[in-house]
């Protein structure tokens, strides 16, 4: 039976290889063109697809990047509504070793003393992930003033603990409370190594007091409301 069914299709393909043929060369021939000379209009839905499945991988990312409070990566307004808003996005909870770890700091002898904020920042047009390490008679102080920052897209440089020394904080222009020279971590510094003449790149102190118009050492004090 098999070998019966394998020559009628071959009789069949026979009978209809001119038609068989001429397929083929249609087909080819259409390929050709395809390649040469695209359909505006496909094109335009093509490239309407791909730009919709970028934004979507995006967005997937954005939202990753918050789920795992990924510091010093980009985000954007669509995934902190799924994240769940902005509380979620300003938090205080407690440094962890798994923390300390991550930043690559060693963990201080007055850990327990520090608290982790969670906030969220604008360089230029961007929306970046942030944290800063300080004391916790601050933290939820700090966490109120940075939303208030965001809310008014102030520009920061950059919000990430780090173990260089204040020196090399100061230089790259970081937002950070704690470090080795300021380990009781109950004043924050943002845009450090800036003054008021750059304008929104300007130093903000704070401690336990709250903000004041003040100068602490070489560095000036703002608020801004």
């Amino acid at each position: 039976m098999s070998k019966n069914r394998v020559n009628i299709y071959i009789k069949n393909r026979k009978n209809d290889e001119k038609t068989f043929m001429t397929a083929v060369a249609a087909m080819l021939c259409g390929l050709a063109l395809n390649s040469c000379s695209k359909n505006p209009i496909s094109a335009a839905i093509d490239a309407g697809t791909q730009a919709i499945k970028d934004e979507v991988n995006n967005e997937k990312w954005h939202l990753e990047n918050l789920q795992g409070w990924k510091v010093n990566n980009e985000t954007s307004g669509a995934a902190i509504t799924k994240f769940g808003g902005m509380d979620k996005c300003f938090t205080v909870e407690p440094m962890t070793d798994q923390l300390w770890n991550n930043y690559g700091i060693q963990k201080p002898a007055n850990s327990t003393d520090l608290q982790h904020v969670r906030a969220l920042f604008y360089r230029a047009d961007k929306i970046v992930i942030g944290a800063v390490i300080c004391h916790k008679d601050i933290a939820t102080s700090v966490a109120t003033a940075l939303r208030k920052i965001y809310v008014q897209k102030y520009n920061i440089t950059l919000m990430m603990p780090m173990s260089e020394e204040l020196s090399r904080q100061l230089s790259g222009g970081n937002t950070f409370g704690y470090c080795k020279e300021l380990s009781d971590g109950k004043a924050i510094v943002i845009n450090g190594g800036k003054t008021l003449a750059d304008g929104d790149k300007a130093l903000l102190w704070m401690t336990s007091e709250g903000f004041s118009q003040q100068s602490k050492g070489n560095y000036s004090v703002f608020v801004k409301e």
